[in-house]
């Protein structure tokens, strides 16, 4: 396949189909049966697999969840004094 071809959304399910032989008997429609099976059988073992560092993924998510919780105004440092007015660029007056 050229690599500047473009694929929409159904052509690409349908090379993932042939790929994993989830095409019906006629090899022109994807059986859902067969992909319905396979995403099941996927999700499965996506579950039951372990993290080789599963300490430091759960680290990782802590450490995203506390940056993504709003500050508290006493918390950080602060602002004030610095008079930022106007953006305080490279050339600004």
């Amino acid at each position: 396949m050229p690599r500047d071809l473009e694929f929409d959304d159904q052509n690409l399910m349908e090379i993932f189909a042939r790929t994993f032989k989830l095409m019906d008997e006629s090899g022109k429609k994807i059986d859902q049966t067969k992909l319905e099976r396979f995403a099941d059988e996927w999700r499965s073992t996506m579950v039951a697999m372990v993290a080789e560092h599963d300490e430091l993924v759960r680290e990782a998510a802590k450490m995203i969840a506390a940056q993504n919780q709003p500050s508290s105004p006493s918390s950080g440092p602060s602002n004030q004094g610095q008079g930022n007015k106007g953006g305080g660029g490279a050339g600004s007056q």
